[in-house]
């Protein structure tokens, strides 16, 4: 990243690529989606940022392209936030869970974000 990479395209003909393109070649994302009904995926903060590079954005463009719906579970979420492909987006901080409740348990508060996306998805 940064300035490691373009010394090494600079210096040694290596060639600039995203960290989760690399990633989800190794684990043969697109195979894994085949017969797919949806993606679930997670981020610590859903924001205008997420479009510009985090993981959730190359996992959306590929399920996207396969078309394959994409869940986000996200510890908070930016009402503005929109990244191409993710369909649905479950915030474990939402209007019942505070922050402070979710880092003093977050296994619990995860869980039920979790719960309460398969739940909704399914009514769909």
């Amino acid at each position: 990243a940064g300035g490691c990479g373009a010394g090494l395209k600079a210096f040694f003909g290596a060639e600039l690529r995203r960290g989760i393109d690399g990633i989800l070649d190794a684990a043969g994302f697109e195979e894994k989606l085949d017969g797919a009904d949806l993606v679930m995926t997670g981020e610590g903060r859903f924001d205008p940022q997420s479009a510009g590079g985090k993981a959730v954005s190359g996992i959306a463009a590929r399920a996207s392209s396969a078309g394959v719906p994409v869940a986000v579970i996200c510890g908070s979420a930016d009402p503005r936030a929109r990244v191409p492909g993710v369909t649905y987006i479950f915030a474990v901080v939402n209007g019942d869970i505070t922050k402070e409740m979710s880092i003093s348990d977050p296994e619990k508060y995860l869980y039920l974000a979790a719960r309460r996306a398969i739940e909704e998805i399914r009514k769909k």
